[in-house]
């Protein structure tokens, strides 16, 4: 009999309506239908992540640290991770080591673990600069490792822009001055939260690599999609 398979979904609070309760957390229903179960309701989640070689373990990334579950998501256990209250935004698995795992934070910041999860220790904070500030701290929203160059990894941050590192995330580099060169032009002008009509630009919600084409890194912004051929030193606008 072949395994259950599963849908998950993360649920996070309301920014800014504490008049608006609701249950948050991370909410598991069979892909074959059935009822929704609220399997973790102690945080809030905000991202959800299936490791792609172990059904079997999904990870909740919380308003605290890492939860993690072994059982398909029928139960969560917060893992050793390091500090308190710290907002996970996203996963990544190393391509060539299933037990090694990254997590993206904000404020900005990314956590490793070589134990398939179970534990985590903060990297280096990432050296880039604050390109907009708002009523929230910048996130990891996304990471994407380079098919090939396997140490070269980007992210995609919540209104700072994009970042790479060459060695699998102990040192970064800033690659958000072609996103704000494009920010000049009328068209790409966006303020919301901020203080920068640059800030549109700098909102990437996704990042991702074609292995068809492994020296073009592509981000979702708030404005559209822009690519870029030559490690996010320059963005092109795809229109």
């Amino acid at each position: 009999m072949a395994e259950q398979s599963n849908l998950y979904v993360g649920v996070a609070g309301y920014f800014g309506k504490p008049d608006h309760p609701g249950r948050v957390g991370v909410f598991r229903r069979p892909t074959a239908g059935g009822d929704w179960q609220h399997v973790l309701g102690t945080v809030q989640a905000y991202t959800v992540f299936v490791h792609p070689k172990d059904p079997e373990t999904v990870f909740a990334g919380t308003n605290d640290g890492v939860w993690r579950s072994t059982d398909r998501g029928a139960t969560f256990r917060r893992t050793n991770f390091p500090g308190e209250k710290v907002q996970i935004w996203s996963f990544l698995v190393d391509s060539r080591d299933p037990n090694r795992l990254l997590a993206g934070a904000s404020p900005i910041d990314i956590y490793r673990s070589d134990d398939g999860g179970a534990s985590w220790r903060r990297l280096p904070t990432p050296k880039v600069d604050i390109h907009c500030k708002g009523p929230f701290e910048s996130r990891v929203m996304r990471l994407v490792q380079h098919p090939r160059r396997h140490d070269e990894i980007y992210a995609a941050l919540e209104i700072n822009g994009v970042m790479r590192s060459i060695d699998l995330g102990q040192t970064w580099t800033d690659c958000a001055a072609g996103l704000i060169q494009l920010a000049e032009q009328e068209h790409l002008k966006s303020k919301i939260v901020s203080d920068t009509t640059a800030e549109g630009m700098l909102d990437n919600h996704a990042v991702t690599i074609n292995p068809a084409d492994p020296d073009g890194v592509w981000i979702a912004a708030r404005m559209g999609l822009f690519r870029s051929g030559d490690q996010g030193r320059t963005w092109k606008d795809m229109e």
